[in-house]
């Protein structure tokens, strides 16, 4: 993922227990339900934290009434406001800390070339 076509987003960590012992196209065919793609100006706002810790909570509350939740439970959040960069946030939107490193880009390619995963939305 490079700054042109990178996209501010919302990614929910997986518990390490559990993202350790599920198939990875598992991983990818449900990383998408983890994720929230944000308006490529979010970051630019004063506000953005701030905004990013209600859209965590507010997605953390529909996630836990879907079903996945219960096999691949989601112990925290990344906010990427840039692509190398960003907050870790907890379930309930508190600021753990910020980190260093990248979005998962999850999905793999099948042997006809379709690309099966998540694909976040262009910036261009």
């Amino acid at each position: 993922m490079n700054e042109k076509t990178f996209v501010p987003l919302i990614e929910g960590r997986l518990d390490p227990e559990v993202e350790g012992r599920t198939p990875i196209f598992i991983l990818a065919l449900t990383h998408g339900t983890r994720v929230v793609a944000l308006p490529p100006d979010f970051a630019a706002r004063d506000d953005h934290l701030g905004r990013a810790q209600a859209l965590v909570r507010a997605h953390h509350e529909r996630y836990l009434k879907s079903g996945p939740h219960e096999g691949l439970p989601i112990a925290g959040y990344r906010y990427f406001p840039a692509p190398d960069w960003g907050f870790e946030l907890g379930v309930d939107g508190a600021l753990l800390g910020t980190f260093q490193g990248r979005p998962i880009e999850a999905g793999f390619s099948l042997a006809s070339g379709e690309r099966v995963g998540l694909a976040l939305p262009d910036a261009g």
